[in-house]
């Protein structure tokens, strides 16, 4: 700066304080089978942009109820054929008249419906073309083979049509519920095996993005063949644990994001207690990065209703509290939005042994709507570990750490460096206490921050390290509320 007039000047200089920023906590990843779509993971800011990204799948929500509108009809048909199995299902008409059964707008129903659904369904089961509809002259035993065909077609159609509604359902739950940013990896498959190749290419790609912070996948249920076991769930839950497994150790492995994961369908809660004591086979120190939920959800799709798993909704609460009161807030005692009613209602009875091995339950309360009534880890014998937001907000804290200390990298490793790494983390957590998010009265119980020559020996300085030891005290949640009553006899004032 040149000076030469008489006056004053101003310069603006570096302050050497380098600000560390908190990284985002509401971007979520979905894994799941979409009509459309490639297989790399794509960033979504509405559920529109989903839609025209990966087609919501609606016309196959509607072939669905047309082909079970279909089997009715034809069930009808059986029912009236009587008990001979070769005489026809109508009488003769007599010259010049239509049958009196079928009418012949049943007969247009049947037809309509059939190639409705086969259009809406190409790209996913092809119907035969050859299928036989019911006529006049048909038998009994001819249209108990259309019916038995027809049914088969539709247990694809339904199958096919739960694969895609589960991740658009979930999507459009967390959009729903207040999530704004999420990620939407595609995978092609449709048995468990296909699954389990896809699902870790899936989880690959999704290593590559460190800006998330959870992940699920609500498809994984829609590939057990629940019929094949006979109403036995052992198999079919120990068969899809392996499958979320993997996303349980990709979280791990990567340190900042959890696995939001669905209970089975259709189990009640003594069932599931049981099935999951004896079958979550995750590493002791995986626990800590899973949040379980039960039961699956009622929605309404195109005015019908279908039960979906949570965790769709379950993101977009996670990203609502996220944005409203931070990650230090537990993600419970929160309103479910979209969502009608539960699966299965429950008590406080039927909750307390679930809640006990970290089953996070989804409750209904006299004038409320649905409600997360959970918020705690798998890891519930650890109580550094037990609740979600305490994981979410170390993950949290570590990570922006990591990211806003990158300028120390090839620093000079000397008492200034150690003074300026302290002075930078020092300021980012009293500002996370000041939040709300660190206990304590004052910073000094909160936190503290290590970063000198007792931690930097002269050996780890001349190996290139630079050491910092931090402890941190994150709020806890009051789970358990306990009021305690007395009676006290009045007493006069003087």
């Amino acid at each position: 700066m040149s000076m030469r007039a008489p006056g004053v000047y101003v310069d603006e200089v570096a302050s050497g304080t380098h600000l560390i920023a908190g990284v985002s906590t509401s971007v979520m990843a979905f894994i799941g089978i979409t009509r459309t779509g490639g297989r790399e993971p794509v960033r979504v800011t509405s559920w529109k942009q989903f839609v025209d990204t990966f087609d919501g799948g609606s016309e196959y929500h509607q072939a669905k109820q047309q082909l079970l509108r279909l089997r009715q009809l034809l069930g009808d048909a059986l029912t009236s054929a009587g008990t001979s199995q070769e005489s026809p299902v109508a009488p003769s008409a007599a010259p010049g008249e239509l049958p009196q059964w079928p009418a012949p707008e049943w007969a247009q129903e049947v037809n309509l419906l059939l190639d409705q659904a086969r259009q809406a369904v190409a790209k996913c089961v092809v119907l035969p073309d050859d299928l036989e509809l019911p006529d006049p002259a048909m038998t009994a035993r001819k249209l108990e083979q259309a019916l038995e065909r027809m049914q088969q077609v539709l247990t694809d159609i339904c199958w096919c049509v739960e694969l895609f509604q589960s991740t658009a359902l979930a999507v459009r739950g967390f959009f729903e519920n207040g999530g704004s940013v999420c990620y939407v990896r595609n995978i092609d498959a449709d048995t468990y095996e296909t699954a389990a190749e896809e699902l870790g290419n899936a989880l690959e790609d999704l290593a590559d993005i460190r800006e998330i912070s959870a992940v699920a996948a609500p498809c994984l249920w829609s590939l057990a063949d629940w019929t094949v076991w006979s109403g036995e769930p052992e198999e079919p839950i120990a068969t899809l644990l392996r499958l979320q497994q993997e996303v349980v150790t990709h979280c791990h492995t990567m340190g900042n994001r959890m696995a939001i994961l669905d209970t089975p369908p259709g189990l009640g809660p003594t069932e599931l207690e049981k099935a999951y004591r004896e079958h979550i086979r995750f590493a002791p120190q995986e626990l800590r990065y899973v949040a379980l939920y039960y039961p699956w959800l009622e929605v309404t799709d195109g005015g019908w209703e279908e039960t979906v798993p949570p965790c769709g909704h379950v993101a977009g609460v996670w990203a609502r509290v996220d944005e409203e009161r931070g990650v230090h807030k537990a993600p419970a005692n929160e309103a479910l939005l979209g969502v009608d009613g539960v699966q299965y209602e429950l008590t406080g009875d039927l909750q307390g042994p679930l809640n006990a091995v970290g089953v996070n339950c989804v409750r209904k309360f006299p004038g409320y709507g649905p409600l997360l009534w959970g918020a705690r880890t798998l890891d519930t014998s650890d109580t550094d570990w037990r609740y979600v937001n305490v994981r979410r907000l170390l993950s949290f804290l570590e990570e922006s750490l990591v990211q806003g200390s990158q300028w120390v990298v090839f620093e000079p490793n000397d008492a200034r460096l150690w003074s300026g790494i302290r002075r930078n983390i020092t300021a980012f957590l009293a500002d996370q206490w000041r939040t709300g998010a660190l206990q304590g009265k004052t910073p000094a119980q909160a936190f503290s921050v290590v970063c000198d020559e007792n931690n930097n020996e002269p050996d780890s300085v001349l190996a290139g390290v630079v050491v910092c030891d931090i402890a941190v005290a994150p709020v806890r949640p009051a789970e358990f509320v306990h009021f305690r009553f007395s009676q006290r006899l009045g007493q006069a004032q003087t």
